[in-house]
């Protein structure tokens, strides 16, 4: 076998089994590994990319958004095996917008801004700050939510309880999942991926679909039953979504930014005249949305490939938000965005908030869930493991809940 082409020979499933299983667990990368990549989320996608460097023993491991799948020990711990792979040989490039990683780990940084490289620093002579200036030319003022308010007496828009959130490719959970959501209100999810986020979504936008394994749970929207809502109903009634994965769930990327601005909202009043799209109406909205979330370049007859990332992402949120919903539900809004997108994003959320719009933001950024949320429920095993007031959070106390060490956090009431 060996004087085969190595593209012919046969691959030894269980030695590549155990070899990957001692990887994952050196480096804390859990991976299902009988479970069909198409299925997987983005952030299990990613530690599959890189168990793949590791497995084949490349020299140069060029990593983008890398801890985006950890919880903040994990962190740690991950970026201490990028220290030990640097010192045996391994070339190592990160890409990424998050600056504190970049401090922990790195030797050296370049600073890209307009397509061309601007800076490059030594890590130990400069600062997150310097860099955030450099990446879009200015000095930024933090956002942060300063005006953390209790519940009030206002009954939730959301309410869900003993819901058993059932992992893909299982047929029962012993879990179950009860939150409330109020006007208002940013509510931050926080949680190591793969934990349930996404089939709380899934509910949420398809409750219909999901309804059947769903024996004693409730699931209430604006005060009425809705576990037979379809997912039409759901967006009807003042549901939008910002999608986890933006490409596959969010966008037409060959297809001009009006276009992808009535992508799911081609039934909505505003843009229909009986069985017809007022074309012309949606080029309006579009344009504000273009307008008001700063989506550069300003065309609206752009195809979205056209557009960097952090501007498909401005758009989407626009399109979201165009229709004054009463709920948000916000997957990793700035997931894979410049600093400056990351900013616009969350003023606007902030803003959204205090108009009294309801927003579930679902995040593996604990910086961003504590710079914006009112109250943070942490996911584990498909369940909520804490509920705190944000002033009760730091990223210890959130880290040791995300990795099923929450001790008392967890008896905190859903309510």
């Amino acid at each position: 076998l060996r004087r085969l082409p190595k593209v012919l020979q046969i691959v030894d499933r269980q030695s590549a089994r155990v070899r990957l299983s001692k990887l994952m667990q050196e480096h804390g990368l859990e991976v299902p590994l009988d479970s069909m990549v198409g299925e997987l989320s983005v952030g299990i996608l990613q530690r599959v990319e890189i168990l793949k460097l590791l497995y084949q023993n490349a020299r140069i491991l060029i990593l983008d958004e890398p801890p985006a799948v950890l919880a903040p020990h994990e962190d740690e711990r991950f970026f201490l095996q990028l220290r030990a792979l640097a010192k045996v040989g391994k070339t190592i490039l990160i890409v990424t917008h998050k600056l504190r990683e970049l401090m922990a780990v790195t030797d050296a940084i370049s600073i890209f801004r307009a397509g061309r490289v601007i800076a490059r620093v030594e890590t130990q002579k400069t600062d997150a700050d310097s860099l955030a200036a450099l990446m879009i030319g200015k000095r930024l003022e933090p956002v942060r939510n300063e005006l953390v308010k209790p519940r009030g007496s206002s009954a939730p828009l959301l309410r869900l309880e003993n819901w058993p959130l059932k992992p893909q490719g299982t047929a029962i959970t012993s879990s179950t999942c009860s939150l409330e959501l109020y006007p208002g209100e940013i509510l931050g999810m926080a949680g190591i991926e793969g934990n349930g986020q996404l089939e709380l979504v899934d509910l949420l936008r398809h409750p219909q679909t999901q309804a059947s394994h769903a024996a004693g749970g409730t699931l209430e929207l604006f005060g009425q039953d809705a576990r037979a809502w379809s997912s039409a109903a759901v967006t009807r009634a003042g549901v939008a979504c910002i999608p986890a994965d933006r490409h596959k769930e969010g966008l037409l990327l060959e297809r001009s930014a009006i276009i992808n601005f009535v992508l799911g909202y081609q039934k909505h009043p505003d843009f229909r005249w009986g069985p017809l799209i007022r074309w012309q109406a949606v080029k309006r909205a579009t344009e504000r949305g273009i307008s008001a979330f700063d989506v550069q370049p300003p065309r609206a007859d752009l195809p979205l490939k056209s557009f960097s990332g952090g501007n498909q992402q401005k758009l989407i949120v626009a399109r979201e938000v165009c229709h004054q919903p009463k709920i948000l539900i916000a997957v990793h809004p700035t997931r894979g965005v410049d600093i400056g997108a990351i900013q616009m994003i969350h003023r606007k959320l902030l803003d959204l908030r205090a108009q009294g719009l309801a927003i579930l933001l679902i995040s593996s950024e604990l910086d961003e869930i504590l710079a914006l949320a009112d109250r943070v429920l942490v996911i584990e095993n498909f369940k909520i493991a804490a509920n705190l007031p944000r002033v009760e959070c730091n990223e210890t106390v959130l880290g040791l809940a995300m990795s099923g060490a929450a001790g008392s956090h967890g008896a905190h009431s859903h309510g």
